[in-house]
């Protein structure tokens, strides 16, 4: 009777510790993107540059956590084996995202949302990258959507997903968990209209990393949605400038 207990008390703290580092995790990445956020807008730099700022800092915590973590950075799926399906499934998710990311605007701006202060920040964030030169704007955007994949992709799937499993919640609640966070942490930096599709994309994303453990196809698939995201976002800034 004693040994069981002993068992179960140690198991309830091996949860707590894991379940922890996650909190702990989201608490310092919160904290370091506000301060390079204040700190971008004291130093008055351009909105790409706050965005790399922020997007370091998530790399820095992914990165910091995994490593001061007893299991370290093995099994997050960095060097993951690739499929000869997974250039389908990196071209399938792109094409999902921009279907439920119109399907979700046009949805918002039926019901009278889209004119409200989320859509007044977007169109904000549009004319701000109008301020660079195509061809310096592309080369930024292209270095901070590969930041930004290799970072959101190593923090939000590899690290979080990978914790909570091993925490023993069951696969549904790590994939609903690890979506419902990146989508939260979104919704502050571009507003609600942008980031309810976020949920959709990190469901999919977290389906594709539970069943394979390979965050290569992922940080792909993120770059080429965010990097055309951005062209898109540049564009129509251009259009409305």
């Amino acid at each position: 009777m004693e040994r069981h207990q002993s068992r179960r008390r140690t198991r309830f703290w091996s949860v707590a510790r894991r379940l922890l580092w996650i909190a702990g995790a989201m608490v310092a990445m919160f904290a370091g993107s506000l301060a390079a956020e204040i700190a971008g807008h004291y130093a008055r730099i351009g909105q790409m540059q706050r965005l790399a700022l922020g997007e370091v800092v998530i790399l820095l915590v992914g990165a910091g956590c995994a490593l001061l973590d007893r299991d370290g950075v093995r099994n997050l799926g960095l060097l993951g084996h690739w499929k000869d399906y997974d250039v389908a499934i990196i071209t399938g998710t792109i094409v999902l995202h921009y279907a439920i990311s119109f399907a979700a605007s046009a949805a918002l701006i039926a019901s009278g949302k889209g004119s409200s202060m989320e859509g007044q920040q977007i169109n904000q964030v549009f004319r701000s990258f109008t301020a660079y030169q195509a061809g310096p704007f592309l080369l930024m955007a292209a270095g901070l959507t590969l930041l930004v994949g290799l970072a959101e992709e190593l923090l939000f799937r590899g690290y979080i997903i990978s914790r909570l499993d091993k925490a023993g919640l069951p696969g549904w609640l790590c994939i609903l968990l690890s979506a419902a966070i990146f989508a939260a942490v979104h919704v502050p930096g571009y507003g609600l209209l942008l980031a309810l599709p976020k949920i959709g994309l990190g469901i999919m994303f977290a389906v594709y990393f539970w069943y394979r453990r390979n965050l290569g196809p992922l940080i792909i698939s993120h770059f080429l949605i965010d990097f055309s995201g951005f062209v898109l976002a540049y564009l129509t800034g251009s259009l409305v400038k």
